[in-house]
């Protein structure tokens, strides 16, 4: 089983989601990461689970996963799986990737 690793960018993705979801309540944000990270770890399982995302027909380096409304955007080396950023599904993708 390859390790998950949660980069720093992904990390600062989350406090900064708790931040905007908490103005609705401690208990709706904290719902909220636990639906993230429940996600996120089936990944150790079911690394495939996620989509490839497609950018102008060409193939992207990451793979995505839903968590509504969020994007968990992931990608999968031999050693490991890397969760490289949880990104608002509302937000323009392709907008953001192309920045990355």
């Amino acid at each position: 089983m390859k390790k998950l690793r949660i980069k720093e960018s992904a990390l600062e993705d989350i406090d900064e989601i708790y931040r905007y979801v908490v103005k609705d309540g401690q208990s709706i944000a904290e719902n909220q990461i636990a639906k993230i990270k429940a996600k996120i770890l089936l990944l150790r399982a079911m690394p495939n689970i996620g989509v490839t995302i497609y950018d102008d027909k060409q193939k992207s380096k990451y793979r995505s996963l839903v968590s509504n409304p969020y994007i968990i955007l992931y990608e999968i080396s031999e050693e490991s799986i890397n969760v490289v950023h949880v990104v608002d599904g509302r937000r323009n993708l392709k907008k953001f990737l192309k920045g990355k």
